[in-house]
């Protein structure tokens, strides 16, 4: 395997210079910015490592949705010199390696340096593939039921919820047990994890309480799908929600925006919540 000192690193934007030289004719407003992860950017060898992956950026104005790898499709990234991209994942193309001297620094335009910000993007690259699936039966009776009194899905009205306090909460999960067989129940247990700086837990335990009067509202519904029971829903402060919690609780995101890759109706909130756990949407 062939190394050499790279000069790039994941999340430089590249310049224009390097950009022309992947072929790539970047429009006004537009930067390429590497995703690749630093480990596999100095690897030349053509029959391991021969691409180099990018996405065409375009300038944008900071929003707090998109900011903090809130959203699981899209992401705003501030850089040293004040300048704020947005990175989409419609947007990512992957090009020959072999085009562009990876050791040559006038190749960056600028970095990434804020350790936050590239956390950030690690965060949000990580978590577009990490994303569980829950049973589709799950899923049928939070997507495909509505509420009466609004015609709103539950996801709907769980996402509306907690957008006015999303910043106080560092992840919503969910435990997902039972239906050994078809005729089996399923049984879900909630866990609400809040920030304790942010957050009282007497506030956050109202909001667990409004969480778990949708859920048992939705699970009520009978749609022609194994029964759910919502077994628990309850706020614990991150303090005590363990690593061991995390292996047995699986993220979850709700879905109530398309899995599609457009702007409509990509500036409504996805239970996108902290900044250490991603909850955002398909």
């Amino acid at each position: 395997m062939e190394q050499r000192a790279c000069a790039l690193m994941q999340g430089d934007i590249l310049s224009p210079a390097a950009a022309q030289a992947l072929g790539i004719s970047l429009r006004s407003k537009e930067y390429l910015v590497v995703i690749t992860h630093d480990c596999d950017l100095p690897n030349l060898d053509p029959g391991t490592e021969p691409h180099i992956d990018v996405i065409v950026a375009k300038k944008a104005t900071y929003n707090p949705t998109f900011g903090r790898a809130n959203h699981v499709r899209k992401l705003h990234c501030t850089y040293p010199n004040g300048l704020v991209l947005e990175l989409k994942f419609s947007k990512r193309i992957v090009l020959d390696k072999s085009n562009l001297d990876v050791t040559d620094p006038a190749n960056v335009f600028d970095r990434l340096s804020n350790p936050q910000e590239k956390r950030f993007l690690k965060q949000w690259l990580s978590a577009r593939y990490g994303r569980p699936a829950f049973a589709n039966e799950i899923e049928a009776y939070l997507s495909q039921t509505y509420f009466a009194d609004t015609e709103k899905t539950p996801e709907k009205v769980i996402s509306e919820l907690f957008e006015p306090v999303q910043q106080k909460y560092t992840g919503l999960f969910l435990k997902i047990e039972g239906n050994e067989t078809p005729d089996v129940p399923f049984e879900v247990s909630v866990v609400l994890v809040y920030d304790t700086q942010s957050c009282m837990q007497d506030e956050a335990g109202a909001i667990a309480q409004q969480l778990r009067d949708i859920l048992v509202t939705a699970f009520g519904q009978e749609i022609g799908q194994p029964p759910v029971y919502l077994i628990s829903c309850a706020a614990v402060s991150g303090a005590h929600f363990s690593i061991e919690d995390m292996l047995t609780y699986d993220l979850w995101r709700l879905n109530h925006l398309s899995s599609a890759d457009n702007d409509e109706g990509e500036d409504q909130f996805e239970l996108a919540c902290g900044q250490n756990m991603i909850l955002s949407g398909k």
